[in-house]
């Protein structure tokens, strides 16, 4: 039987975030990114903070392998931070403000 991912994170996020899978299966997991085999990941439970394809293969001792369904991250860029420059002098009074 293919393994399992599971996953109570959100797909999509801006950078800094994460999402974290994991497998149905404690032990032989092999995560993959875009179909390439990311190195040492092979716990259970996997975080990510990339875009990209991943899904889980388990191996047995048998040398048979199954691979699980894919699931898609999307990481969005970090909007830019905004700079307030007023054209000109921006004068007024003690107490107020400037919009």
């Amino acid at each position: 039987t293919a393994p399992v991912i599971s996953t109570s994170s959100a797909l999509a996020f801006c950078e800094g975030g994460t999402a974290e899978f994991t497998s149905s299966v404690s032990q032989g997991n092999q995560w993959n990114k875009n179909g390439i085999a990311l190195s040492n990941d092979t716990n259970a439970t996997l975080t990510v903070s990339e875009s990209g394809i991943y899904s889980v293969t388990i191996t047995n001792g048998g040398g048979c392998s199954r691979t699980s369904n894919e699931e898609t991250v999307e990481v969005y860029a970090a909007p830019l931070t905004p700079v307030i420059d007023p054209a000109g002098t921006a004068p007024f009074c003690d107490g107020s403000s400037v919009d």
